[in-house]
């Protein structure tokens, strides 16, 4: 039997009601990634004010939801990124028109007459006719400068179209998991308020102190603060989202469905094609723009280069007669053969290499961030997912028993789902933090293989 002061607290705390008490979230299994739909770029059309935005604005109104695969896709399809592709297949067009020729024809026509005492005097006419030829090749100098620009080109479309992919998948599983903390954190908030409430009867009844009165209000206060700054996250994920989609945003997005499952190779696997940092997209744009700075030197240098002509001149003279002659030329540079230009281009050259190789050290950390990222996260995920909630949860049920019984206290109760729900904000940020890290080097590994492949983007590439 409950002794007299615990029947005087558990009437004052309202133990006669039957408790509201909230189930304990559960971690769901990362599902398999939805199918893309690869160059359809998503309408976006507003759908009203979300319900789950408890202390957002009222005039925030959200737009169309965006599954993991619509928006990745949708980053595809940026203004910025769709218009260096059309400038990369102009390009490449004009490449194919450039003539092989760099010397034109030469006509020249010298009408005349032989004039008196002369004894043939009369009209008379000279013809020249004759074409050149670099014999430093500078047509064909040219065309490879030209497609080695046009290379530079189709690399910096593939470094934007990773870039992006990167930006698009980070916003949404970031935007998805400031969603999930959100509605914890107002499950939290409402435990941490009954409670408070619990506690100021309890007060009024003379059963508790006035020091455990102001404790659970500074706890909801706490609380109610990380709840308007969570919807404020998820209101600034919500325009991020918008901004690496591509989308002209006058109101936050959200997103739809599940994290996506990216399928990774083994941890021996990664290491080894990660050690491929020359196939990255910035690398290789930087490779590329030295090896277009170089043939623009020696189509520079082939620009002033000697220069052969050959013809035919005809003459008419006034007797009838028809001369003609054989026409050989050159023109010879002595000293001017565009050095300045020239070092200019190979000074590009040189400094294009040395960024390359300073994104190649630069990525390498990346990379093994993102390879330590790996383990790291999910460590941490599991011992959330499998060890602490559980204890958390399992002391929640203790205490519904033990209300149940009669030997326990609704706000003993309300703490420790408050404690839960905390644990199960922080586990969404570590899920969150792991399907990242997944996905990341998912996108990497893609990028990867596209470099040897020479092409795709890889928001084209299915996982």
């Amino acid at each position: 039997m409950p002794s007299t002061s615990t029947l005087a607290l558990l009437f004052a705390l309202g133990a006669g009601a039957t408790a509201q008490v909230a189930p304990a979230p559960a971690s769901p299994p990362a599902p398999a990634l939805p199918e893309a739909q690869p160059d359809v770029r998503p309408d976006i059309q507003a759908d009203g004010q979300d319900p789950g935005h408890g202390h957002g604005h009222p005039e925030d109104h959200f737009q169309t939801r965006l599954t993991f695969e619509e928006a990745v896709n949708a980053s595809a399809q940026a203004p910025a990124l769709t218009g260096l592709e059309e400038a990369v297949a102009d390009k490449r067009a004009s490449d194919e028109s450039l003539p092989r020729l760099s010397q034109g024809l030469q006509v020249q026509v010298m009408p005349g007459a032989r004039l008196p005492p002369s004894q043939e005097a009369g009209f008379e006419l000279q013809g020249t006719i004759t074409q050149g030829w670099s014999l430093g090749g500078y047509g064909e100098k040219r065309r490879e400068a030209a497609a080695a620009e046009t290379e530079v080109m189709a690399a910096e479309t593939r470094a934007i179209a990773l870039e992006r992919s990167l930006g698009a998948a980070r916003a949404w599983i970031r935007l998805h998991e400031a969603e999930r903390r959100e509605v914890l954190v107002q499950r939290e908030l409402s435990a941490a308020e009954e409670r408070v409430a619990a506690l100021e009867r309890a007060h009024a009844a003379g059963v508790v102190t006035r020091l455990e009165v102001a404790d659970a209000r500074a706890m909801a206060a706490q609380i109610q603060a990380i709840s308007i700054e969570v919807a404020g996250e998820v209101h600034d994920l919500g325009l991020a989202l918008a901004r690496e989609t591509g989308v002209r945003a006058t109101a936050p997005m959200r997103t739809s469905g599940d994290y996506p499952a990216p399928q990774l190779p083994s941890h021996d696997e990664i290491r080894q094609r990660f050690a491929e940092l020359e196939q990255l997209p910035e690398v290789a744009l930087r490779r590329l723009e030295s090896r277009a700075a170089k043939a623009r030197a020696k189509e520079t240098k082939a620009s002033r280069a000697t220069v052969m002509n050959a013809g035919v001149s005809g003459q008419l003279e006034s007797s009838g007669d028809v001369l003609l002659f054989g026409v050989v030329g050159a023109t010879i540079p002595v000293r001017d053969h565009n050095q300045r230009q020239q070092a200019v281009d190979l000074a590009a050259a040189r400094r294009a290499d040395a960024e390359a190789d300073q994104r190649v050290l630069e990525l390498s950390a990346t990379l093994l961030v993102a390879l330590h990222d790996l383990h790291h996260t999910s460590e941490r995920m599991e011992i959330l997912r499998d060890q602490t909630l559980p204890a958390l949860v399992e002391l929640v049920e203790t205490h519904e028993a033990a209300l149940s019984e009669g030997e326990g206290t609704l706000p003993m109760l309300l703490l420790a789902q408050t404690r839960r729900d905390a644990v199960a904000r922080e586990l969404a940020t570590a899920e969150a933090d792991w399907v990242w890290a997944r996905v990341e080097a998912w996108l990497y590994l893609q990028a990867i293989a596209a470099g040897r492949e020479g092409g795709a983007s890889p928001a084209q590439a299915q996982p």
